[in-house]
């Protein structure tokens, strides 16, 4: 007659085994995924004799699963221990197994072992309810004040008082917008903005023109805040001062930033910013608009020779934009220029499209409903030679082209360069919903409860399963956060203030803007769909917001550059870098790349 399997309990070395084995097989059926995790930590446990792994053996054995009986003696054995230890750490099986082993096994590497062991069997807390006995119910954790003011300060940085100055504008429940038809929608979305005009916001956008900050920080800042309300209104903020505003503002003259820019801040003069094609969007430099120098009248004429060379995704275009700035192929001369930026009056001011201008919307799209994306067809458009944005290129006396930029190419990413801006606001408005959609699944994770006893149900927070779906990319959001933060001081201190300076070589800034843009903008997408999904039906309802943050979010890994087209932009970068350094520093020179 075999020894009974509860007889051998009582070994010293198996007994850190008795909760796991309880848990197990608490409930009488032993998943062959546990039993393969709890048989990998018991092989990994060097310490444990032949006699003693035989028996835990016995007891994973899923052919012959312990009776109600032997799991009963078991539950006994781990109630008696149970019995002197705090509720606490009662409901804590790694505990609950530090207190049951030998002296000489309460280290550190075997709670480490068990942690892990505990991790991966997603143990809840409630299972560690031995006696049936329910912890008290933890009272809400009162908020350390002083905690929550220095944890504040450090992430507003800099910018505090102009992040307490858009969180007041986005406290106000009408700045908040569910379920609405997408014109009633984009009307609202409008009223916003020229809310946020008419109390200076636009001003930032501007410095040394509108205002006297002496970059564009602050106004980065306002930008990635405002992303802690309505996805709509941060796009539509965006494209009017920063696309639209930011086009004049890099590349025009110091007398075109005078004369317009001031209007753009106010929206007396609502705008656009029309590069990407139906035919090309990544590809910019293959645009197919056309912008042709008329000698004789001293214009332009701006022309989409073909279907595929429409203006395509233009935020304000189908509505509320009258002026665009259009990217054209510029042609004088008989000789191609390369891409240019022109100033295009599109509308009246009733909103009625200016002869040979043809608009058209977008219709419904995933996301982002309160933002009017458009389409543009110009057929001859005559423009006079002030609406070509002069800081790079201009029509001399005789009618011909000059530039301070020596080759197309080269001009051409030069221009391009001052531009990435954009991509910063992104990148930093992408952080920023993440930050939205984890505020709202981690504090519903604090107060919702599930399964334990039934005087208790336990916290969803308080489950390690559902602690890693959600303090990883809490933890990720932060180190984004910073980076960001550090990203955009970067970008300020490189472009902002040299307006009248010749042209700098931007490229490595333009990699780490990319490299940035898109691992922020990926994160947040996977992020929020977990937060969704760890919100459960809650999470669905769009009145929490996480349905909305979710579709909107989406096509931040598109616009302002394509992820996938970036992260080759930053690999091209890098080995650009590495082959410099090897060629001026052989391995020294890589050494040092290796170590910055």
């Amino acid at each position: 007659m075999s020894t009974p399997r509860t007889a051998l309990l009582d070994d010293p070395q198996l007994r850190p085994f008795l909760p796991m084995l309880w848990l197990a097989w608490s409930d009488f059926d032993l998943e062959a995924e546990e039993l393969a995790i709890i048989a990998r930590a018991v092989e990994q446990t060097p310490w444990l004799r032949p006699a003693a792994r035989a028996t835990l053996a016995r007891w994973l054995d899923p052919a012959k699963p312990p009776t109600r009986a032997e799991v009963a003696h078991l539950t006994e054995t781990l109630v008696a221990v149970s019995k002197n230890m705090s509720p606490e750490r009662r409901c804590d099986l790694v505990e609950l197994a530090l207190e049951l082993a030998p002296e000489e096994h309460r280290d550190e590497d075997t709670r480490a072992r068990l942690r892990e062991l505990e991790a991966k069997l997603a143990v809840g807390p409630g299972m560690g309810a031995l006696d049936g006995r329910a912890p008290e119910a933890k009272a809400p954790a009162r908020v350390n004040e002083v905690l929550r003011a220095s944890m504040r300060a450090a992430l507003d940085g800099r910018h505090g008082p102009v992040r307490a100055e858009v969180r007041r504008f986005l406290a106000d429940p009408e700045k908040r917008a569910y379920g609405l038809p997408p014109e009633v929608y984009r009307q609202k979305v409008e009223e916003w903005l020229g809310e946020l005009a008419k109390a200076g916001f636009g001003n930032r956008a501007f410095p040394g023109v509108t205002t006297q900050e002496p970059n564009l920080d602050a106004f980065a800042t306002t930008f990635e805040t405002l992303a802690m309300g309505d996805l709509s209104l941060v796009v539509r903020f965006g494209v009017q001062f920063g696309l639209f505003g930011g086009s004049i503002f890099f590349l025009g003259t110091a007398e075109q930033r005078a004369e317009h820019l001031p209007r753009v801040a106010s929206l007396a003069l609502p705008g656009c910013f029309a590069m990407s094609e139906a035919g090309h969007g990544s590809n910019v430099e293959g645009l197919e608009t056309t912008a042709t120098w008329d000698a004789s009248s001293r214009s332009f004429v701006i022309h989409t020779p073909r279907e595929a060379a429409r203006k395509e995704w233009i935020g304000g275009a189908a509505k509320y934009a009258r002026t665009a700035t259009v990217f054209a192929q510029l042609e004088a001369n008989g000789d191609a220029h390369g891409v240019h930026a022109f100033l295009v009056p599109i509308r009246d001011e009733t909103g009625r499209p200016l002869s040979g201008v043809r608009t058209g919307d977008s219709g419904l799209k995933m996301g982002l409903n309160g933002v009017d994306n458009g389409r543009l067809w110009f057929d001859q458009v005559r423009v006079p030679e002030t609406a070509l944005l002069g800081r790079f290129a201009t029509m001399n006396a005789e009618g011909a082209y000059e530039s301070s930029i020596e080759g197309s190419k080269k001009r051409f990413f030069t221009m391009l360069g001052t531009l990435v801006g954009g991509r910063v606001s992104v990148a930093a408005a992408a952080v920023t919903a993440a930050k939205v959609g984890l505020t709202i699944a981690v504090r519903y994770a604090t107060t919702r409860r599930q399964f334990g006893p039934a005087e208790g149900e336990i916290p969803l927070l308080d489950y390690p399963a559902h602690a890693a779906r959600l303090l990883p990319r809490l933890a990720t959001v932060y180190v984004h956060h910073f980076a960001v933060d550090r990203l955009k001081a970067h970008f300020a201190a490189q472009i902002t203030g040299r307006l009248d300076e010749a042209a700098k070589d931007t490229r490595e800034l333009e990699a780490e803007v990319a490299a940035l843009k898109a691992l922020t903008t990926a994160s947040a997408v996977e992020t929020l769909r977990e937060c969704r999904k760890a919100c459960g039906g809650q999470g669905y309802l769009a009145v929490n917001r996480l349905p909305d943050l979710c579709a909107d979010v989406e096509i931040f890994t598109t616009f302002e550059g394509d992820n996938t087209v970036l992260l080759q932009l930053v690999g091209k970068s890098l080995l650009t870098g590495f082959r410099k350094r090897f060629e001026s520093g052989g391995l020294g020179g890589i050494a040092r790349m290796v170590l910055e």
